[in-house]
Formats: structure tokens, sequence, C-alpha cells
């Protein structure tokens, strides 16, 4: 009962949307894969020049897929790596070849985002705190 209930409320959600929000999540949504997709491609390819690209676009299709099923621990931090690890091992020589680009994924997609928006929330609440003690 409870699952039908929230597989109502979920499917409730998209009978609110318009057809344009809709076709801009899902944009929005080919975007990330094709903005990680490119970022993987050029990283993988760097340091395993030897990959044939069917196999470096599959490693890509697996590693995503297993970083969007599998819940999300600790940010992510491991998970991508492991997924990389596992699906590349028989291929490269080198499993440092493969865990650096996916960490160098990480690192731009993730850390520095966050710090970025870390040190931003961090001024701004600076700020407001500043001026509710200046209210008379």
């Amino acid at each position: 009962v409870v699952d039908r209930v929230a597989r109502g409320r979920f499917s409730q959600y998209f009978l609110v949307l318009n057809r344009k929000t809709i076709w801009k999540i899902i944009l929005l949504s080919v975007g990330r894969y094709g903005i990680f997709f490119l970022q993987f491609v050029i990283l993988i390819s760097i340091f395993n020049p030897e990959l044939a690209v069917f196999t470096i676009f599959s490693g890509i299709a697996w590693i995503f897929l297993v970083r969007s099923v599998l819940p999300s621990l600790f940010g992510g931090v491991g998970l991508r790596e492991a997924s990389a690890l596992f699906f590349f091992q028989n291929i490269v020589t080198d499993s440092l070849s493969v865990v650096f680009p996916v960490f160098v994924l990480w690192i731009l997609n993730t850390a520095i985002p966050s710090l970025i928006g870390s040190v931003l929330l961090w001024k701004f609440k600076t700020h407001n705190s500043e001026d509710s003690h200046n209210i008379a």
C-alpha cells in the first residue's frame, strides 16, 4: 500500500509539470551525461591511448549506470573508481591509469564546485549575520 501511494505521488508530480518543463529536464539530463561522457573520453584517452573507442564508450556507460543506480554514500567517493576498475580490470595493465582519470573527474565535477559553493555560502552567511546585528 505504501509503495502504491509513493508511486502515485511520484507520477502525480509529473502530471503537474507541463511538456516544456519535462523537455527541459530531459535535455538537462542528456546534457549532464554528454558533459560527463566528453570529459571521461578525453581523460581516459590521455591515460590509455591504446583503448578502442567502443571499449571507452562501454566503460563510460557502465560507470554512469553504476553511479546512477547505486545509492550515493559519502558523496559517491570510491564508487566510480570501483566501477571503473571492475569494468577495465581485464583490459588495462595499470589500474592507476583508470582510477586517476575518474578521480580527476570527481575533483573537477564535485570537489571544486563544492569548495567554491562552501566559500560563497560562508561569505553569504557571514554577510547576512552582520546585517542582522545592525537592525535597529
